[in-house]
């Protein structure tokens, strides 16, 4: 049994976790709502705790971490599922491993031990079965203001005018500070559905939705090339197509949309490693080796062991790389 003490708004890394358990067979409870298992609340979850095999704590339910301290069960993980790099642990508590999705590879070797890259998974209801119609030749839908590189992207293909490619976005909010679930974006899922390309740019975090969505829509991703750290990532110009500079996207997007059959064999090639690599149930099976090995030994993560590590990956330091890539791509 596997209790989750979760935000009671939605989250996409609990959501993926806890999809990725149910449909690998494991029986998970939250302390609050979610979309795909049983939530039990306070009292019955601190019956419960005693006994489970395993008990995951999310950054995004901080207002329920107090309950941790009437918890007499070591087997407590953390999911940090932050858009930034620093990894901040509950302060007096401990736990056996985090799993951080902004796992950035430059900083891997500064990582303590029992810390490993976790990222959003393609839910089920991202996937699509629908046969494709491409009205689209480029779409890139984003909110453009919360990182400026996007702005210079939307620039870029609006100035190659070009009636096909949309950049943008739809004015929907696929979640919310006062919602509990996750909220429907139908004109943005009928955007990339419809696209032959689709982009992808960091916003507040590297490890965006956006990312698995495309794919899980049989488009071909164009992402700005990230420096996360992902399992089984994709192959590039295999599964996607990457890009740093203004004028390398504008050449490979000339020379894609010239090639229609390579576009249609990547898209699909990078669909296939998706439902084979990040689907939910594959990032659960992940999560479960990983925990079930740590959860053997007595070493305990502590708010302390992240000291250097939050200094060194300090907001700011991640803001200068940010405006380092943004001047990069507008002037190369």
């Amino acid at each position: 049994m596997i209790l989750i003490i979760n935000s009671d708004k939605y989250d996409y890394l609990t959501s993926t976790l806890i999809e990725g358990l149910i449909i690998n067979g494991q029986n998970v409870f939250t302390l609050n709502y979610n979309n795909y298992c049983k939530h039990i609340g306070y009292d019955e979850f601190l019956k419960m705790s005693e006994a489970a095999s395993l008990i995951v704590i999310s950054s995004s339910s901080i207002n329920y971490w107090h309950i941790l301290q009437y918890i007499k069960n070591d087997n407590i993980i953390y999911m940090d599922g932050e858009d930034y790099a620093q990894i901040k642990l509950p302060k007096n508590l401990s736990f056996k491993a985090v799993f951080k999705r902004e796992y950035y590879s430059f900083f891997k070797l500064l990582y303590p031990i029992n810390t490993y890259p976790f990222q959003i998974g393609a839910e089920t209801r991202y996937i699509n079965n629908d046969l494709k119609e491409e009205i689209f030749d480029v779409s890139f839908v984003a909110n453009l203001t919360t990182n400026q590189l996007r702005s210079e992207v939307d620039i870029v293909l609006k100035n190659l005018r070009n009636d096909k490619i949309f950049s943008g976005n739809t004015n929907e909010r696929a979640y919310s500070s006062s919602a509990t679930n996750y909220i429907s974006t139908p004109e943005y899922r009928k955007l990339i559905n419809s696209s032959k390309i689709s982009i992808n740019v960091p916003g507040g975090g590297e490890d965006c939705a956006r990312y698995w969505e495309i794919l899980s829509s049989k488009t071909l991703l164009f992402s700005y090339k990230l420096s996360l750290m992902i399992p089984f990532g994709l192959r590039e110009d295999l599964d996607f197509i990457t890009f740093k500079t203004k004028r390398e996207l504008i050449k490979k997007i000339k020379y894609y949309l010239l090639n229609p059959a390579l576009i249609s064999i990547l898209a699909e090639s990078g669909h296939r490693r998706l439902l084979k690599y990040h689907s939910t149930q594959f990032r659960a099976r992940y999560f479960m080796k990983i925990a079930t090995s740590t959860l053997r030994h007595s070493r305990k993560l502590k708010y302390t062991n992240f000291l250097i590590f939050n200094y060194l990956s300090h907001p700011l330091i991640i803001r200068i790389i940010r405006k380092f890539q943004r001047i990069i791509f507008k002037y190369f």
